[in-house]
């Protein structure tokens, strides 16, 4: 999956983290947060492009 740093994804924890969901941008996830690009590339957490 490619990630956009001006798109908005939604980030399901799927029972890791709490199982909860956030929203965040493109760019956060790729300067801030890199083991969540590793996660969904493991299976555990599902990344939704919003907009």
């Amino acid at each position: 999956m490619r990630i956009y740093k001006t798109k908005l994804y939604r980030v399901d924890y799927k029972g890791t983290h709490g199982g909860s969901v956030d929203h965040i941008r493109g760019l956060v996830i790729l300067e801030s947060y890199p083991w969540i690009i590793e996660a969904v590339a493991n299976g555990e957490i599902e990344l939704t492009k919003v907009d």
